[in-house]
């Protein structure tokens, strides 16, 4: 069992919806004060019977004078803006937890600076990175393969590059670092439940990205080829498959979301490695000259 950090003082829930209510269950274990906030009342009733000891304030103005306060944003992305802007001068720390995507709107670049700012994109804390250090190379030519099918598109409203590629992107933004911007365009196909991009670098290595929201089947995987090495990542069952050796366990002692949570409360803001805002620029930046417009509102 991962230790737990020294608590901080306190922390403000944004929005308690599906990815909100995710939150809960760690929250009292890393902050002493804990405050939730949605506009659903319903919803608040509910969750006060179960965590007793949150607080529930009707409205976010109740929250400006509390001290030292963090604050993880959980709304639906077309209100994220908003709300950013609003804690982005009130909160010790920030985190948001749907990347900001739908549009192009220079929100992060506000802010670049801003230290304590981070994005929730969550595949970095599975065991997906991990698996991309080990047999991903940089002096060699690889094949790296995301497939990803689910029974219905979750958020239809904002087209499948901003709902879902942009978190594989993020992976390979930071696996890259810099050689980010040496991706070139090679491949795109997008229909209604359909998404299917490829981005190849210098070297010849390729990276393609394929989404499909229809699907009788559930699959999280990545394929990774490089040479006579073929390896793939179940990310359901957390295990690593290689053809002439037995299936490797990658699971966790604790899941992703408590692992970005722990990261989030590090005592010394310099050890926190969670996707930054100024990250965020260039990602939005390669995305830019990458896609054009589509890469924002998808078909």
């Amino acid at each position: 069992m991962a230790a737990i950090l020294k608590k901080r003082p306190a922390v403000a829930l944004i929005g308690c919806g599906r990815w909100g209510q995710n939150y809960l269950q760690h929250l009292g274990d890393y902050w002493h004060d804990v405050h939730v906030c949605d506009h659903n009342r319903d919803r608040m009733a509910d969750v006060a019977k179960k965590y007793p000891s949150y607080q529930f304030p009707s409205w976010e103005e109740e929250l400006d004078m509390v001290p030292e306060l963090d604050t993880i944003i959980c709304v639906p992305p077309q209100h994220t803006h908003e709300r950013v802007k609003r804690w982005i001068g009130r909160a010790t720390r920030i985190l948001v937890e749907k990347p900001y995507f739908p549009r192009r709107n220079n929100l992060f670049d506000e802010h670049p600076k801003r230290e304590g700012c981070y994005i929730g994109h969550i595949r970095l804390q599975t065991p997906l990175m991990r698996f991309l250090r080990e047999y991903h190379s940089r002096d060699e030519q690889n094949e790296v393969t995301f497939i990803r099918k689910l029974a219905e598109r979750r958020f239809g409203s904002i087209g499948l590059m901003p709902d879902l590629f942009i978190h594989d992107i993020a992976v390979v933004f930071r696996m890259l670092g810099p050689g980010i911007d040496d991706l070139s365009f090679e491949h795109y196909e997008e229909t209604q439940h359909f998404l299917e991009t490829v981005l190849k670098a210098p070297d010849g290595s390729r990276y393609t990205f394929r989404y499909v929201t229809d699907s009788e089947e559930r699959a999280d995987q990545v394929e990774l080829k490089r040479g006579q090495l073929s390896v793939l990542l179940d990310e359901r069952k957390t295990r690593i498959i290689q053809e002439g050796e037995e299936p490797r366990d990658l699971s966790d002692d604790i899941s992703p979301l408590e692992r970005q949570v722990q990261k989030f409360c590090e005592p010394d803001q310099s050890d926190i490695d969670l996707f930054s805002f100024e990250e965020m620029i260039r990602l939005e930046k390669f995305f830019e000259k990458t896609f054009g417009d589509r890469a924002f509102t998808g078909l």
